[in-house]
C-alpha cells in the first residue's frame, strides 16, 4: 500500500469510513477503532500506511499507525497466579474464574454440522481425479466462514481478557503446561503400564482439541505482556507440578 498521504482517509459517517487502494479505486470499509489523526476527537498521531487482507469472512483492512505513548510508570498492583484449565479456561488464585460463551451460537453449530455433512457427502460423490464442483466449493466456503467467526469471536475473548488482567495485576504467573507430554504419558511404562490408554489418548485429544478453541492457550506470557499503555505487568512461567502429570 502507499503512504498514508495518498491512501485519503476519510470518514464518512460513524461506522464507514473510504479509502483510496491502489489499482482498485476508492473503497469503503468499516469504521470499527478511531484512528489517529483522522476526524475529529480522534488520539493524537498519524497513519502510516496500511495493507488488505483477505480471510475466510471476506477482505480487511490494517492501518499501521503511530501514536506518542508516555514513558511507562512501574505497575503497583497486586501478583496473582493463573492455571488454563478444560472445563474453566482460566482460573486465578484469588478464586476469581474466567469463562466465556461458546464461539457459535446453537443455531450456528447447528449449521456448521449440516454444511460438514453436505460437504462429506458430495465428497464421496466426487470421481477421482475431476476438479470440485461450484456446489462442494461454495459449501467449503461456508464452513470456512463459520470456523472464520469462531476463531475472530476467541481471539476477541483473549484480548480482552489479557487486557483486563495485564491492567489489574502487576505480575502473572502461570503454569508451563505441556500436553502433549501429558497425553504420551498415559501408556506409561514396561514396568508400569497404563490402563485405558486409548481413552485417555481420545480424552487427551480432545483436551488439545478444547484449549484451541476456548482461548486459553493465549493467556500467557505472550498473550498478557503488552496488552496495556501505561506500567508493563511482568509474567513468568512456572514448571508444573508433577503430581497433575498423572491425573
Amino acid at each position: 500500500m502507499p503512504q498514508a498521504s495518498k491512501l485519503r482517509i476519510v470518514r464518512l459517517s460513524a461506522k464507514w469510513g473510504a479509502v483510496t487502494v491502489p489499482l482498485v479505486g476508492r473503497v469503503r470499509f468499516r469504521w470499527t477503532k478511531a484512528l489517529p489523526g483522522i476526524g475529529k476527537n480522534s488520539p493524537a498521531g498519524k497513519v502510516t500506511g496500511a495493507r488488505v487482507v483477505k480471510e475466510a469472512n471476506g477482505w480487511h483492512i490494517v492501518f499501521r499507525t503511530e501514536q506518542h505513548v508516555p514513558h511507562p510508570t512501574p505497575h503497583r498492583g497486586p501478583k496473582v497466579g493463573m492455571d488454563r484449565g478444560i472445563t474453566v479456561p482460566l482460573a486465578l488464585s484469588t478464586g476469581e474464574k474466567l469463562r466465556h460463551k461458546p464461539w457459535l451460537a446453537p443455531g450456528e453449530r447447528e449449521r456448521l454440522l449440516r454444511l460438514e455433512r453436505t460437504a462429506a457427502r458430495r465428497r464421496a460423490a466426487r470421481i477421482k481425479g475431476e476438479p470440485v464442483s461450484n456446489r462442494l466449493a461454495r459449501t467449503y466456503d461456508q464452513i470456512a466462514r463459520l470456523r472464520a467467526k469462531a476463531k475472530r469471536r476467541a481471539y476477541d475473548w483473549q484480548h480482552q481478557t489479557t487486557t483486563a488482567l495485564a491492567r489489574k495485576y502487576s505480575a502473572i504467573v502461570v503454569e508451563d503446561l505441556h500436553i502433549t507430554n501429558m497425553t504420551r504419558s498415559a501408556a506409561g511404562t514396561a514396568t508400569a503400564p497404563g490402563t485405558n490408554v486409548a481413552q485417555k489418548r481420545y480424552r487427551g485429544a480432545g483436551r488439545r482439541q478444547s484449549r484451541k478453541s476456548r482461548g486459553s492457550r493465549s493467556a500467557t506470557g505472550h498473550g498478557v505482556r503488552g496488552r496495556r499503555r501505561g506500567p508493563p505487568s511482568m509474567v513468568q512461567k512456572s514448571p508444573p507440578v508433577a503430581s497433575r502429570h498423572g491425573a
